[in-house]
């Protein structure tokens, strides 16, 4: 306990004192002292001095925004876009011209106004005047699919025209240009964080669809509690709830062991023939094969398996000729346990053998052509060479200077 108000102590007074002072009283001013007016009945009734009050609570809330995350992922965008805009100057000047000003200028103003429509939405409420609240909300709904529409358009356009980060077009630009768009579609496109909230515990953390976060925190109290999502986000934020299981470190260490026995348990000769094998489905390892490649494959092989992320460089799995050994399911993963020397095609041991095998089912399911079949001497050979006749448990980690002491020394000790 006393960590923890140590820790929100720290936290508070460098908000108050720090470096972003300045954002954290501009906060402050917005969202506690201009709403001091709303006592003055005359001002509550005055659309012409609402509209300004509405625009600086609004204002409020986004530098409330700021200052959660600034030390954190704004505060790197903000960082990374200065000194970007400082190495390549003119090529920021060159490409922001191919900004649509006039679309963002309207984005800000459905923004502002939808505030507004919303503010009346609330009072009207406030005093039993349901139809009139109940059209502000409408408004306010309206609003919200301009910004959509209006987001879209804009979105659209650049990736009719293959304007976007990857894509042949932009890997065609200079280097500046693409550090340009790179920023500008993350820094646009945060809207698509999600802020993972466990409110017993006061912890509370944004994150990301389709990246790795790490959050950590000390619990003194073992049980089940509420997990939110503290971010509106659209029509099903109400369901991305779940729940939280603190456990001693016995409990722990015994479900440990139970998933590693699950996860890892011996590779099947079924399961190498049939590619709908019930292990892989949602009601035993619940393996998605088609994200499995998308996250780790689509990139240098395209989105259908025909080589597009790295032309060139990457092989095509529609044909045969591309393939180093043989679209078999035993080769692929073969390929998958040791990579491809003198390519970029890199080995994954900390998949399990049954990722491995689903992975293995959705690059042949490319081939062109019916691939031959894996026999049962495949299986066996595979077995034999990889001991997946075996729970296979996860492979062992160590801290990362100790992983760059020992390539310094196997560095050393090479001619």
């Amino acid at each position: 306990m006393v960590r923890r108000v140590a820790t929100e102590r720290y936290v508070f007074m460098n908000r108050a004192m720090g470096p972003y002072a300045w954002a954290y009283w501009t906060m402050v001013t917005c969202n506690v002292v201009v709403p001091q007016l709303l006592w003055i009945r005359r001002v509550r009734r005055s659309v012409l001095l609402m509209y300004p009050i509405v625009l600086l609570v609004n204002a409020g809330m986004w530098f409330e925004r700021f200052v959660i995350v600034v030390t954190r992922l704004f505060g790197a965008m903000f960082i990374a876009f200065a000194v970007y805009l400082r190495q390549y100057r003119i090529a920021f000047m060159q490409v922001s011209r191919e900004l649509d000003r006039y679309l963002g200028l309207l984005n800000t103003a459905v923004l502002l106004t939808s505030s507004l429509s919303m503010a009346f939405s609330v009072a009207a409420m406030a005093r039993g005047q349901t139809r009139r609240a109940l059209g502000a909300l409408a408004m306010t709904l309206l609003f919200g699919a301009v910004f959509l529409v209006v987001k879209a358009r804009e979105w659209g356009f650049k990736f009719s025209h293959e304007i976007y980060p990857q894509s042949e077009a932009m890997l065609e630009r200079p280097v500046g240009e693409q550090v340009f768009y790179g920023l500008y579609f993350a820094m646009t496109g945060l809207h698509a964080l999600h802020s993972f909230y466990i409110p017993d515990f006061r912890v509370k953390e944004d994150v990301i669809p389709g990246r790795d976060t790490y959050l950590w925190f000390a619990s003194e109290r073992t049980g089940v509690f509420n997990v939110f999502r503290a971010e509106f986000c659209g029509k099903d934020h109400a369901k991305m709830i779940t729940k939280l299981r603190v456990v001693t470190k016995d409990e722990y260490r015994d479900w440990l062991r139970g998933m590693i026995m699950k996860r890892f348990k011996p590779l099947e000769y079924q399961a190498v023939i049939d590619p709908q094998h019930s292990a892989f489905g949602p009601e035993d390892l619940n393996i998605d094969a088609k994200t499995l490649y998308a996250t780790y494959c689509a990139s240098r092989h395209g989105v259908n398996g025909d080589g597009s992320g790295l032309p060139g460089l990457a092989r095509s799995f529609l044909t045969a000729q591309d393939w180093k050994l043989s679209p078999k399911v035993t080769d692929i993963y073969r390929t998958l346990m040791e990579g491809i020397d003198g390519t970029q095609m890199r080995a994954y041991p900390d998949f399990t053998p049954w990722e491995k095998m689903a992975l293995a089912h959705y690059v042949r399911s490319f081939h062109a052509t019916p691939p031959p079949a894996d026999t049962e001497e495949d299986y066996n050979a595979l077995v034999a060479a990889y001991e997946l006749d075996k729970i296979q448990g996860p492979k062992e980690r160590i801290p990362i200077e100790a992983a760059m002491d020992a390539l310094l020394r196997e560095a050393e000790t090479k001619p």
